[in-house]
């Protein structure tokens, strides 16, 4: 069970995104800035998406400048775990 003071719409906004991409891997960050949380999907750069998540430097620093990245979200749908939800340890 994933413990987290996130609204049920942002687990929305996760399960909506997921279902939009369903032949791959999605993944992106659940961030905060001026006291707003909101999810930012990022694309998918791994040549096997079916399998496997990488996020490009360059839009992980992007988003780290611009906001405080909270979680890390990974959707597997080819491993046991549907969703994972990780937290930025700051």
């Amino acid at each position: 069970m994933i413990t987290t003071n996130l609204e049920p719409e942002i687990f929305d906004r996760l399960r909506s995104y997921s279902n939009l991409n369903s032949n791959e891997e999605v993944c992106g960050f659940i961030v905060e800035k001026d006291g707003l949380v909101d999810f930012i999907p990022v694309d998918n750069k791994h040549p096997d998406k079916k399998h496997f998540a990488l996020i490009s430097p360059k839009d992980y620093l992007r988003i780290k400048n611009e906001y405080t990245i909270m979680y890390y979200f990974i959707e597997n749908k080819y491993n046991t775990c549907k969703f994972s939800i990780i937290r930025i340890l700051k």
